[in-house]
């Protein structure tokens, strides 16, 4: 049976997120093959085990009360963060019925949040800010929700072919989108700079995809290996 899913593309590997050995299996779109990007039994992709890490260095853990803001819930971090008990875990989405897997998800844009000044501990957002027309009104509203000395963690996809950030507001078709920035809904390409030109502005720094060594890349599949999109990670601190 194991030879069986090899043959399909299938490798056995370690999925930090399930805690267990399972199949890795490929991602193939119209443009690529993904190798062993997509663990089989929880969804997990490249981004997710590299940012099971990031959060468990500094929240999953936690045993004291915290409050967490997640934008656009991923499931597979649903499932992780809820099993602590000590987070107070805030869900918000632009579209709340889109998600069957959890409750009491609050209707919110990310450009005007419907919650207090100083109100979270950490707010995290996934491959968000590609979608949004107004990316730094993205990051003060998040600065602005997160307490003093907060954390916001940030992933964005960006392609190593061009240096610079590609934005062009007349793109306006989905299929126009999609040919310009490999996808329907996104408002832009990020080039390698990403969000690097914020640095000096606000507290970002941006997290080397080898932070946590060669051997975490190599064990749980952590980078995306792509010839047209990788994976950019940062720290936004209050």
């Amino acid at each position: 049976m194991q030879n069986f899913f090899t043959r399909l593309g299938y490798k056995r590997l370690f999925c930090p997120i399930c805690g267990e050995f399972t199949l890795f299996e490929n991602m193939i779109n119209d443009k690529e093959v993904r190798k062993h990007a997509r663990c089989s039994k929880c969804g997990a992709l490249e981004r997710h085990r590299f940012l099971y890490f990031i959060y468990k260095m500094l929240f999953l853990d936690t045993t004291r009360e915290i409050r967490v803001l997640h934008i656009a819930p991923e499931m597979v971090f649903y499932n992780l963060i809820t099993k602590n008990k000590n987070i107070d875990y805030c869900l918000m989405d632009l579209y709340p019925e889109l998600y069957g897997y959890a409750q009491n998800i609050v209707k919110g844009d990310i450009t005007n949040m419907p919650f207090e000044d100083n109100s979270f501990d950490f707010v995290i957002h996934n491959q968000v800010l590609e979608h949004i027309q107004e990316e730094e009104k993205c990051i003060k509203e998040c600065l602005r929700v997160l307490k003093q000395g907060g954390i916001c963690i940030i992933n964005i996809p960006y392609s190593k072919n061009i240096e610079k950030n590609y934005q062009d507001n007349n793109i306006t078709s989905p299929e126009a989108r999609k040919e310009a920035y490999y996808q329907s809904d996104h408002v832009r390409l990020y080039g390698q700079e990403c969000l690097d030109k914020y640095a000096t502005k606000f507290n970002l720094y941006r997290i080397s995809p080898d932070v946590f060594g060669p051997r975490i890349v190599k064990q749980y599949k952590t980078q995306r290996k792509s010839a047209f999109l990788q994976d950019a990670y940062y720290l936004l601190r209050k």
